[in-house]
């Protein structure tokens, strides 16, 4: 078995902190804290119930096979044969996407909001969220490179990108009261649709064989533009709806966000596999 470096055995650990902190929170709150969701008072199953728990394991199950895929298929030539190195990579995934939870409650997300609450809306967000952080993260490991290291620039670089982007959507068009307090579904899709889309698109920026810092930087400006083409669309859209009723576009938001996704695929088709 491969034998890791001091620096890659503390990425494992660190990874694996945040993930069983991260990820591991979700799931004792859905199976152990509350288990009014599981069944009722006497103890019969309830019908519909453990949804946040599905939720959480939904999401687990995506990030390992979108992270899985990606590295076994096209991370570095060095990686994708090593068994150790693999488990490293995917678990940097999971770690990464947790810390992306982390993220979301800063923008106002609150576990309690897919439980207590139980907000479909904020379901939406929790899987898109998701998802579009283990885009960002899985073209982080396309192409040889000379470590971890530049995984992590990479993977900063398209998460930050994604972060802000988000923080802005939210300070310009009420988007985290929205789908927070509101509970408007159509928001959630069509701002999660969003967020996939871009977290796509700043995935395929930082993917390739490692040229230096700096030309992944230009790489990736060149190639990530688009990701505020969708922002500045998406805060025109909102702005015209900001006084609508709550759900009052639910099958318009929901057609725009599938909209985002092809669009972004069609563009990642253009550009095709990284060099």
């Amino acid at each position: 078995m491969d034998e890791l470096s001091p620096g890659e055995l503390f990425v494992l650990i660190g990874s694996a902190a945040a993930a069983i902190i991260g990820w591991g929170s979700l799931m004792v709150r859905g199976a152990v804290l509350d288990r009014r969701l599981w069944s009722t008072p006497d103890g019969r199953l309830r019908p519909g119930g453990a949804y946040g728990c599905l939720a959480t394991i939904f999401g687990w199950a995506a990030v390992g096979a979108i992270v899985a895929y990606v590295i076994l298929y096209f991370a570095a030539s060095d990686v994708r044969p090593s068994p150790m190195y693999v488990f490293l990579y995917v678990l940097m995934g999971f770690g990464v996407t947790a810390i992306n939870t982390f993220a979301l409650r800063v923008f106002g997300w609150r576990i309690a909001d897919m439980f207590e609450r139980r907000n479909n809306a904020a379901h939406t967000l929790f899987y898109t969220a998701t998802i579009a952080s283990a885009l960002a993260f899985a073209g982080a490991n396309i192409g040889d490179g000379p470590g971890f290291q530049v995984v992590l620039f990479c993977t900063g670089l398209s998460h930050v990108t994604l972060w802000s982007i988000a923080v802005v959507h939210a300070a310009f068009n009420r988007t985290a009261y929205r789908i927070l307090v509101d509970h408007d579904r159509g928001i959630a899709f069509r701002f999660g649709c969003m967020l996939v889309a871009i977290g796509a698109i700043l995935g395929r920026a930082v993917a390739g064989d490692w040229p230096g810092y700096l030309a992944t930087t230009l790489d990736f400006m060149r190639i990530g533009w688009p990701a505020l083409v969708f922002l500045v669309f998406d805060t025109v859209l909102a702005r015209f709806t900001l006084t609508r009723e709550i759900d009052g576009g639910l099958w318009a938001d929901r057609a725009t966000g599938v909209i985002y996704l092809v669009t972004a695929f069609a563009y990642l088709s253009i550009l095709g596999m990284p060099a």
